[in-house]
């Protein structure tokens, strides 16, 4: 009896191995999860996300000392721009994919971002 006993242990603890090494017990972490899944009606489009606009922009060539923020202040020329630093260099990321805004180059020409709503510093309208 005890050698059955054994063997269905044996026999048991192996398709366990088995199962777990093939189909797997935990579930697949890059599904989304049942609840989170979305049953859509079959035959309609479901519109793509829409990447946000790309802002105006000027091009400008880097003289040296220059800074992505100090260029950005000379193309609003004395108005106050309500855009923080941390989305000036989102915005000339996104305007120039390939560039670091901490690490533009001297003599390159660069998409600057342009920010409509400033205003002047006087506080009268343009």
């Amino acid at each position: 009896m005890k050698q059955f006993f054994l063997f269905s242990l044996v026999v048991v603890l192996a398709f366990s191995v088995y199962y777990d090494l093939t189909e797997g017990t935990l579930p697949d972490q890059s599904a989304p999860p049942a609840a989170e899944q979305q049953d859509e009606p079959a035959g309609e489009a479901v519109p793509a996300p829409q990447e946000p606009e790309e802002p105006p922009y000027q091009e400008v060539i880097v003289q040296s000392g220059h800074t992505v923020y100090t260029i950005v202040q000379a193309l609003h020329q004395g108005q106050v721009i309500e855009a923080n630093f941390e989305r000036i260099v989102t915005d000339f990321e996104r305007l120039n994919p390939e560039t670091d805004a901490h690490a533009i180059q001297t003599g390159q020409t660069y998409r600057f971002p342009l920010y409509p709503d400033a205003s002047n510093a006087s506080g009268q309208a343009p």
